[in-house]
């Protein structure tokens, strides 16, 4: 992700749990991402939006205990986008949940909250949620 990330957008910040990916690791392509252009952008956002404003926050292994522990059901790849220091978009992607192809689910202020609609709540709730893993419930911070 880090690596791919770099490439395509070379400035851009990122920060990562894991730390660096070494150099020697190929980049994806433009050509091997999905497309993403029906999902929509705020035009203000779309049209001040600059590199050295936009930071990365990437986790590629959210639940590693989980996930050592068999509990692939609370992993996932988690990645944040800050603009300007403030936080505007986030991404979660459940690799063992939904199938095959995992579950994906991502959002942005302004633009709404997509990807599998299983995994949508119908409608938003009224109210704010905490929701944390297993492996933080008994000692929540």
């Amino acid at each position: 992700i880090v690596t791919t990330m770099r490439h395509l957008f070379p400035g851009l910040r990122i920060v990562g749990e894991e730390g660096d990916v070494p150099q020697s690791a190929a980049p994806s392509t433009l050509a091997d991402l999905d497309n993403l252009d029906n999902v929509p952008v705020p035009a203000d956002l779309a049209e001040t939006l600059t590199h050295t404003d936009t930071c990365l926050w990437v986790d590629p292994l959210d639940g590693t205990k989980e996930f050592v522990l068999g509990r692939t059901e609370n992993v996932a790849v988690l990645i944040g986008v800050a603009v300007k220091d403030r936080p505007v978009a986030g991404v979660v992607f459940q690799p063992f949940v939904g199938g095959p192809g995992g579950t994906m689910t991502y959002g942005a202020v302004g633009a709404g909250v997509f990807g599998d609609p299983a995994g949508l709540p119908q409608p938003p709730p009224a109210q704010l949620s905490l929701v944390m893993s297993q492996a933080h419930a008994a000692n929540p911070r």
